[in-house]
């Protein structure tokens, strides 16, 4: 049986406020009576240096939660569960962030059949986050819209080109042939273990993206170190792969493996973003 729920740890130096990020995936199905198919949620916590002189992410202590819908769980169901996994992270100094973090929430909301206290909480403070105070308990952010970095005009607000405009290197080399929805089809069908690790991986790597996004945006001016490369960039596959290679075969397969080195990053930000892989020094 494949793992549906994991948890996952990192250990490193922790700092005093913890930012918190979740992410939720949708399939579309256009023949079925509801056309978008929830099937997965991350929460990834980062506790970034309270003073950093460097950003540093491969000493930095984390957390990640990631949960899977099975075959036959309802939707209700569901979003009860991911509602429950995300409550757990509600403290003292957290910043929850998410990237269209209240369009995830309100289709949970939309497909529970019961209050979902944890959600409701969020969006209540998302609607108030214009005047909610740092220090508040429950303080909410949503990286498309409140960001000094946030790309305007050509869908430019999509998680993938903020990341990059902020030198966060985040390849994703499950979709170089496919699309989400079509991957997450073939697993329903086929019930294929490394595609829904992928998937699985996929959802967590947008949750991680998110919450690197929020530490450097807020972060202005501190530099950036990638360690296994030596550069002036953050890069997401390393952690994850330290954080998961005993629980998710996939992390050690080829595929992934390819998007770690330096080779299979500078053909993802080429391909995406080919002024910052100059920049980066990854192409002439």
């Amino acid at each position: 049986m494949p793992d549906l729920h994991i948890r996952l740890k990192k250990n490193g130096l922790r700092g005093g406020q913890r930012i918190v990020s979740v992410d939720t995936e949708w399939a579309k199905n256009w023949s079925a009576t509801e056309k978008f198919v929830p099937f997965c949620a991350a929460v990834h916590v980062l506790y970034p240096p309270e003073s950093p002189l460097i950003f540093d992410i491969e000493n930095w202590a984390m957390d990640a939660e990631l949960y899977f819908r099975s075959q036959n769980e309802s939707a209700s169901d569901y979003a009860l569960a991911v509602d429950k996994m995300v409550g757990r992270y509600i403290r003292p100094q957290t910043v929850f962030v998410g990237h269209q973090l209240s369009s995830d929430l309100h289709m949970l909301r939309k497909i529970a059949q019961r209050p979902l206290k944890t959600v409701d909480a969020i969006l209540a403070g998302f609607a108030s986050r214009r005047h909610s105070k740092t220090n508040a308990r429950l303080v909410v952010r949503d990286t498309r819209y409140d960001i000094r970095n946030r790309m305007t005009g050509d869908g430019g607000e999509k998680l993938r080109n903020v990341s990059l405009r902020l030198r966060i290197f985040a390849v994703q080399n499950e979709l170089m042939s496919t699309s989400l929805t079509r991957l997450y089809n073939e697993y329903v069908r086929d019930g294929d273990r490394l595609k829904l690790e992928k998937l699985m991986v996929l959802n967590w790597r947008h949750a991680f993206q998110t919450a690197l996004v929020w530490a450097v945006d807020d972060n202005p001016g501190i530099p950036l170190s990638s360690a296994p490369t030596g550069s002036d960039f953050l890069v997401t596959n390393d952690v994850m792969f330290t954080m998961a290679h005993k629980r998710i075969g996939y992390v050690r397969s080829a595929e992934f493996q390819a998007s770690r080195n330096l080779e299979g990053i500078s053909e993802y930000v080429r391909q995406y973003a080919p002024s910052i892989a100059r920049e980066a020094g990854l192409i002439g």
